[in-house]
């Protein structure tokens, strides 16, 4: 619900912290719990299996509290103290609801949200892919261990810190600059250089320019979910949630697609594999087309025509609703002069 102009910046800021916490538990895991947890048991599988005890444990207690402390409707503490809160609450949702938004199947059926689904796809659940395949990977690869595998993979995370924040900021300076089509711009921008680094990812043999090789894609891969979610407000305002919901969805469907991928391929042909789709998802760009703004290719749609079939399908339902009930133009027109007279407070005339 941030400005158009901000909220490229401020939704990237608060989900890059957010994705951060993966590197962190990683390192975390990885680096401190597992070696005390195997030394203490001397076996390396019950110890990986016991440590995931406290992420989620840390997981459900921040759940209670954020349930306990937290207030979905702020503006009632400080507007309407020791009032009933239920009717409050109703009132409000109805009135950040539009008409006609409830029970309409086709708000599923918008095209952007879809394509934006797959390009999260693409860039969040590749990164939560990887969290898991790097892992074994430079392990299997290099000889690593797995705490000397794990510092790598929080380096990884660790780009959420700034990488994300970054795309989102520069989707919001390109928009002030050339509108929609820039943020599309930049989208398709960060989509291809993450393929393209993880292409050259798979075919790298040295150790040194795979971790920089990818660390670079991990940049403009974090930069591109920022910059996603950055486009993702303006696609339907009236169904932000169901909207952001199927886009973020991309991510989780991405980790079991991609983690599977390791698991039936050899290393180089995974990496092949997801490098070709994130190539393939910046293509989708190209046919992103938001209404009353420019697409990559499209231009603006004409405001004039937009709005004249707004009225012309405004008045056709009006003349179809007078006439179920019975009613001529000439009456419709006499009630609504009534009714404007009355709410200005002139007593119609006799």
């Amino acid at each position: 619900m941030f400005a158009s102009e901000i909220v490229g910046s401020a939704n990237a800021l608060a989900a890059g912290w957010g994705n951060t916490g993966g590197g962190v538990t990683h390192w975390v895991m990885g680096s401190m719990l597992f070696p005390l947890f195997s030394k203490m048991l001397g076996d390396d599988n019950l110890a990986w299996r016991i440590i995931f005890i406290f992420p989620a444990a840390i997981s459900a207690a921040v759940g209670i509290f954020i349930y306990r402390v937290s207030d979905d409707y702020p503006t009632i503490a400080a507007n309407a103290e020791g009032e009933d809160e239920s009717h409050l609450k109703k009132d409000i949702n109805e009135s950040l609801t539009p008409p006609g938004v409830v029970a309409s199947g086709a708000r599923f059926m918008n095209h952007n949200m879809w394509i934006l689904h797959l390009q999260y796809l693409c860039t969040v659940g590749v990164e939560q892919a990887l969290y898991y395949g790097l892992t074994l990977y430079f392990r299997d690869e290099y000889d690593m261990s797995t705490v000397e595998a794990g510092h790598i993979v929080m380096a990884f995370g660790w780009c959420n810190t700034f990488a994300r924040f970054y795309g989102g900021y520069v989707s919001d300076k390109v928009y002030y600059r050339l509108g929609m089509r820039g943020r599309i711009i930049w989208q398709t921008v960060c989509l291809l250089i993450q393929g393209t680094f993880i292409l050259f990812f798979a075919h790298s043999k040295s150790l040194s320019r795979s971790v920089i090789l990818i660390l670079m894609a991990a940049i403009f891969m974090m930069a591109g979910a920022g910059s996603t979610f950055a486009i993702v407000p303006f696609v339907s305002p009236a169904n932000k949630g169901l909207v952001s919901g199927v886009v973020s969805s991309g991510a989780s469907l991405g980790a079991i697609v991609f983690s599977i991928a390791f698991r039936q391929n050899t290393y180089h042909e995974a990496f092949l594999f997801i490098g070709r789709c994130i190539v393939c998802s910046s293509i989708l760009s190209a046919f992103i087309k938001i209404e009353g703004h420019e697409g990559l290719f499209m231009e603006r749609d004409n405001e004039f025509f937009s709005n004249m079939q707004r009225h012309v399908a405004s008045g056709c339902y009006i003349l179809l609703l007078n006439r179920k009930n019975g009613k001529s133009c000439d009456d419709s027109e006499a009630g609504t002069t009534v009714n404007t007279q009355e709410s200005k407070g002139v007593s119609p005339a006799s």
